[in-house]
């Protein structure tokens, strides 16, 4: 009992300095939080509130802006979320302040939601710490997840702004710790089951990335109730009509905003798809013309001079799910644009923003405050083979969970201990996430989209080690060659080998063409201008018109690449740039830019159409 209580103080103390951490960076002067490339506009439409000196609707990467102004909201840009009711909340808040101040009203610092939001995540910290108050190593867990995690620079930089990521983080953190709890005790579960029905309205509303994670967590819910033998159906129907009420409220958004909806459909489709496989053939069993399949390399902000949807109207009619049916079709299709994915989010930092107010492209570090130390620094040191080889690691702990639960049915997860499930709960999240994010956006915004998901990643890389210290030390043998675990463990050692060949044998280099930004000019001499990164340094890069070298383009220093992709190599010399001549594409039917890797494989990074 005694070393309980000395474990519970260190819990509590661990907390506390989470809170501190995260109000340090919240109080920071100048302010502290991401700067807005333009999705911020989506809650500003919905408040009326809009940043000071700047034209409603602009974008300004470069900096954050501290102070905000009331302005007449724009419903038909309103996108309802989470944080929307977050920021209407630090709205009223400071409403009351300044009435009972004596100052104006009409302006407003976004520190204040920021500070809304810390206090609402310190109430679930706390609920949370005391539901876990008997059991002093989840207890711990959750302390040490705070602290080391939730508490990061790289996921508190969100609380001064209008994005979405702080609240869906908050909110699939406290399902998993409920979920967690209910997996190791049902006793008296309808007040947890309450609190778990919230966190996944929350988290469904957050952003239409989420859309399907309340339904996964849901699952685990009930998978523990039914494991414990206890009454699952009347929790079952609470908790599946928050996840109904989710898709149909998402589902509306989408078709409110066909904008939207657009736009991550020809990202997803013509930026993802088309260029990890064949660009014909992948159009043609997606029921689309071979003039569809001349738009591939194309995105919604890269069209090329050209309407896509005009261009290939039948576009607007794939359906996700048919996207995916056809790419699993072909599993080195699927592979590349998944790892493609991941590979483009490694850097848990959004480096294309800037970080602190008035300050171009600045951003926090420890060098300003202790406190704000950071994984993400020691995220971007591990080779990008590695840790594209540890998400595929901790993604095999779903083929295996679910083939131990098919084929032992309750008696597979009966014994499952709660590390276990935290693997198998942030694989979930991770694979779903990921799938979410390439199909339902492509690769435009792919380190937002999939900021959950690395979370949980780290989360589970952070348990692995406990898992296998658990497994290993008591009776090596005994554990990994037990009759009941031979056929899973199967299962996950074939899913690694496999993802193993395809992370060393699939080409994933990628690039932009950035000049010309249309249409390729059809006389003169013409500069092309963009960059190409990949796993391993890039050797050349070549411009080929319909197979034929023309040019070899010369590697030059990227503003931003270095900032963006700084754990790839040769990001600082990414770019390439050269001329060449419109006579020699005459009769030509597309320009292409191909990447020359280490293993002198040929990768096509873009291709334009030339007629």
């Amino acid at each position: 009992m005694e070393n309980s209580r000395g474990w519970r103080w260190i819990a509590v103390v661990l907390l506390l300095f989470a809170f501190v951490r995260m109000a340090s960076l919240v109080l920071a002067q100048p302010m502290a939080g991401y700067a807005n490339q333009y999705d911020m506009h989506r809650s500003s439409a919905c408040l009326g509130l809009w940043p000071e000196d700047v034209p409603i609707a602009q974008a300004t990467p470069e900096a954050p802006h501290s102070l905000y102004r009331a302005a007449p909201a724009l419903p038909s840009e309103c996108y309802p979320s989470t944080q929307v009711a977050i920021a209407f909340l630090a709205v009223m808040a400071d409403s009351v302040l300044d009435s009972v101040r004596g100052s104006d009203s009409e302006r407003m610092s976004l520190r204040v939601v920021g500070l809304i939001g810390l206090l609402m995540w310190a109430l679930g910290a706390a609920l949370v710490a005391w539901m876990f108050w008997r059991q002093p190593a989840l207890l711990i867990g959750h302390a040490l997840a705070s602290t080391w995690l939730i508490a990061d620079p790289f996921n508190t930089l969100y609380l001064n702004t209008l994005y979405t990521e702080f609240p869906a983080l908050c909110a699939a953190y406290f399902a998993a710790a409920i979920v967690l709890s209910l997996w190791l005790d049902v006793d008296a579960p309808y007040r947890r089951l309450v609190g778990l029905a919230v966190c996944l309205l929350l988290l469904g509303l957050s952003r239409v990335q989420h859309l399907v994670l309340p339904l996964v967590l849901a699952v685990f819910a009930i998978l523990a109730l039914w494991r414990a033998g206890a009454p699952w159906w009347r929790p079952a129907l609470l908790l599946l009509g928050c996840c109904c009420i989710v898709v149909a409220w998402q589902s509306s958004q989408q078709h409110r905003f066909e904008g939207i909806a657009r736009a991550n459909l020809a990202d997803s489709v013509l930026g993802a798809a088309m260029p990890a496989g064949n660009p014909e053939r992948i159009a043609s069993a997606l029921g689309m013309g071979a003039r569809c399949a001349d738009l591939a390399y194309s995105t919604w902000y890269r069209q090329h001079g050209v309407d896509v949807f005009t261009e290939c109207p039948q576009l607007a009619q794939v359906s996700r799910l048919r996207l995916l049916s056809v790419t699993l079709r072909d599993p080195s299709v699927f592979a590349r644009m998944m790892l493609r994915g991941v590979l483009m989010s490694q850097n848990l930092r959004l480096g294309y923003l800037g970080e602190r107010a008035g300050l171009p492209f600045a951003s926090v570090s420890k060098t300003d405050s202790w406190l704000w130390f950071s994984v993400a620094d020691d995220v971007n040191r591990v080779p990008a083979l590695w840790f594209l080889w540890s998400a595929t690691s901790v993604l095999a702990a779903v083929p295996m969970f679910w083939f131990a639960v098919a084929r032992r049915r309750r008696a597979g997860i009966a014994d499952m201990r709660a590390d276990t499930l935290a693997i198998v709960v942030c694989a979930h999240v991770l694979a779903f996430t990921a799938l979410s994010s390439v199909f339902g956006d492509g690769y435009s915004e792919v380190g937002r989209h999939l900021h959950l998901g690395l979370n949980a990643l780290l989360v589970a890389l952070g348990v692995l080690p406990i898992w296998l210290l658990r497994r290993c030390l008591p009776g090596p043998l005994r554990t990994l060659c037990a009759r009941d675990a031979a056929l899973p463990a199967m299962v996950m050692l074939v899913w690694l080998v496999v993802m193993t060949v395809a992370v060393l044998q699939l080409p994933l280099a990628f690039g932009v063409l950035g000049a010309p930004a249309g249409a390729v000019p059809p006389t003169g001499s013409i500069e092309l201008r963009g960059w190409a990164l990949d796993l391993r340094p890039i050797e050349r890069v070549i411009a080929r018109v319909d197979g034929q070298d023309l040019v070899t383009l010369v590697p030059v220093h990227h503003a931003s690449l270095d900032r963006v992709f700084p754990y790839l190599p040769g990001s600082d010399r990414g770019g390439f740039t050269g001329n060449i001549d419109a006579e020699a594409m005459a009769g030509g039917r597309f320009l292409e830019i191909v990447a020359i890797d280490a293993a002198g494989r040929d990768v096509l990074i873009e291709r334009r159409r030339l007629r």
